[in-house]
């Protein structure tokens, strides 16, 4: 695949055949907010129709607010999202079957192969586990900074209805999404604030200006 939208058309419809498991290990320049928003809907499906989805972006991405904000977006959904350090190239595998890897540099930039071969793209999926297993989440990329990352609309909203004395359940209907995504999110809320219970966390969101 050598243009851009050959590439595009294709990654959407390997994502759209998913049905466990996508690998995206990503390496070279940050994506820009816009191509980040462009494929936010599509990483999100994925999660929250529960193909484990794992993504593992360079370490210095980590410092980038719409990179940030937007691996916080995927972990809520489900979504393993995770920083290291030393990437080589570029990698994507849909279900151990199919893998995406960087072909030749052509006039619009740098091409795509799809490896097929069923062997190859299971040594490729096994490479890219192998490279997720070296990551960190962002909170702990984050642990030695004073200041961390702001809260999200969503971390609002949550921490509102959390502090509201609704169920678990209701919490989680009146944000559209499962009990199990919920969970998770709580989950993530309480490690970025550093809270050891819920309450802890109300104390150190009022404690940081977050509500």
């Amino acid at each position: 695949m050598t243009t851009q939208s050959e590439i595009q058309a294709t990654m959407d419809e390997l994502a759209a055949g998913a049905r466990t498991e996508v690998i995206s290990v990503l390496a070279g320049p940050a994506p820009s907010a816009e191509i980040l928003a462009a494929s936010r809907q599509r990483d999100l499906t994925f999660a929250q129709r529960l193909v484990t989805t794992r993504i593992l972006y360079p370490l210095d991405y980590a410092g980038l607010p719409h990179v940030a904000s937007y691996a916080r977006a995927l972990a809520v959904a489900g979504a393993e999202v995770r920083f290291a350090d030393r990437l080589p190239h570029r990698l994507l595998v849909f279900d151990r079957r199919v893998a995406v890897v960087p072909g030749p540099r052509t006039a619009t930039g740098t091409g795509a192969v799809v490896v097929r071969q069923r062997v190859l793209a299971r040594s490729l999926a096994h490479m890219a586990v192998a490279m997720f297993r070296t990551g960190r989440p962002l909170h702990e990329e984050h642990a030695g900074i004073s200041e961390p990352l702001g809260p999200t609309a969503m971390d609002r909203r949550m921490l509102e209805l959390m502090g509201s004395g609704l169920a678990d359940g209701a919490i989680a209907r009146r944000l559209g999404v499962t009990d199990r995504t919920f969970r998770r999110y709580v989950g993530s809320l309480l490690a970025r604030l550093g809270a050891s219970s819920r309450f802890d966390a109300g104390v150190k969101a009022v404690e940081r200006g977050w509500v």
